[in-house]
């Protein structure tokens, strides 16, 4: 692969902010493929190029196969994607975040761990190629998606998490292989955080329509985003001058799911989004049950914390032991399981808190807690399937949940069109 100027703007790999030993209990590495294609079934997308193989300096540790795209005629081994994995206690979403190209892992992590705990949310950041600790650069839009893919892939086939428990949020570029993901996976939200139409759009406002059509397009996220049936909330600075406004405005008026639409005067494109709760807390806040609860325990499998150099076969073992058969996209894993013992201490919890109420003559208290019970109890009943679910509790696969239901659209909300 010859050298690619465009993709050299787009990704520019500042200088690393952190080590493999920056961050303990929270940097893990995922696979960016099985080394046996059958492990996972996982949606193809349209090739819009070849992502081709890097020789970045920067190493994670394990092989340095950069490509993980479906299409591949042979299987490789894996090689590791380094994440940042920000858990909450009982947090019911996981959200996805692909942050922007100016900035790794270490340089977001603090606005990260202040969105955790504003949301109450488990976060998955994914590091771009090349960035920080991560190999496989230099970056391209192939090669960041196929990362984005392999988190994606991590959160659905590794912890099982259910999509409609799952957000994908984009910042900048980040957004391209953001809307990417919700293409193929219909998430219960996509965000979308000062996004462009595509590539040669940001030419077209930056050196005219005649020199961009010299440029080979990337990210074409204007004709991407109507494939998106997720719901959809854009975030756009009308102060914006690296993307322009408009942008983020065309983007939402070429979706056609349920959506909102977040402009604020004030926001330029690097602005802090939580110096203003209008910003980014409040309509995250009106337009998601945001925060919601599950009381079944995350568990992050011991090999992604450490992945041994070399250790491909290892490795591989372990990933098969977690991914034991296929996940449909936009299905449900039905595998049974034995009562989660943290559910049935919830479920002891609630009666003593029920009895308690019962004590005070606190009605309202004893009915709430006993619905939530009598949910509990239908869950572990002979025919529970394994996994969680945000359904209704007379859907044979639901959790305990605890927290808002969805709010109703806002009059910033337009209704779904027909297909």
């Amino acid at each position: 692969m010859g050298f690619d100027l465009v993709s050299r703007l787009l990704f520019p790999s500042p200088a690393s902010s952190y080590g493999p030993e920056s961050f303990p209990d929270e940097l893990i590495y995922v696979p960016a493929w099985p080394a046996d294609g059958a492990l996972a079934q996982v949606p193809s997308w349209p090739a819009d190029g070849a992502s081709g193989s890097g020789s970045g300096s920067r190493s994670c540790g394990c092989s340095s196969s950069s490509s993980s795209r479906p299409e591949r005629a042979e299987p490789r081994r894996p090689s590791c994607v380094p994440c940042l994995f920000l858990e909450y206690p009982s947090a019911r979403f996981v959200v996805l975040y692909i942050h922007s190209n100016a900035e790794d892992l270490g340089r977001c992590r603090p606005f990260l761990t202040s969105f955790r705990a504003q949301f109450q949310v488990h976060v998955l950041a994914v590091e771009y190629p090349g960035y920080g600790i991560a190999s496989g650069g230099p970056c391209n839009e192939h090669r960041a998606t196929d990362n984005a893919f392999a988190a994606m892939r991590f959160i659905r086939e590794v912890l099982r998490w259910p999509l409609d428990s799952i957000l994908v949020l984009g910042r900048s570029i980040g957004c391209g292989p953001a809307i990417r993901v919700a293409t193929q996976y219909e998430v219960a939200g996509l965000i979308l955080i000062s996004p462009m139409l595509s590539f040669k759009e940001l030419c077209r406002d930056v050196v005219g329509w005649l020199a961009a059509s010299a440029f080979e397009e990337r990210f074409p996220n204007a004709e991407r985003i109507k494939q998106v049936t997720s719901p959809l909330l854009v975030v756009h600075g009308q102060k914006d001058e690296v993307i322009p406004c408009r942008h983020g405005v065309e983007l939402f008026k070429a979706c056609r799911t349920r959506k909102l639409l977040v402009s604020p005067p004030t926001m330029a494109h690097n602005t802090d989004l939580l110096s203003d709760v209008n910003f980014l807390v409040l309509p995250m806040l009106q337009f998601f049950a945001l925060p919601d609860y599950c009381f079944e325990e995350l568990v992050i499998p011991a090999w992604a914390y450490a992945p041994a150099a070399g250790d491909d076969d290892g490795f591989d073992a372990e990933l098969e032991r977690h991914v034991d058969s296929p996940t449909v996209v936009g299905g449900t894993k039905t595998e049974r399981q034995e009562p989660s013992p943290s559910v049935l201490s919830m479920l002891r919890w609630l009666l003593s808190d029920a009895a308690a109420a019962a004590s005070s003559s606190d009605t309202k208290g004893v009915g709430s807690r006993l619905q939530l019970v009598q949910r509990g109890l239908a869950d572990l009943g002979p025919e529970a399937p394994r996994g969680r679910s945000g359904a209704m509790p007379s859907t044979p696969s639901a959790k305990i949940f605890v927290g808002r239901p969805a709010s109703p659209q806002s009059a910033r909300e337009a209704p779904p069109a027909p297909p």
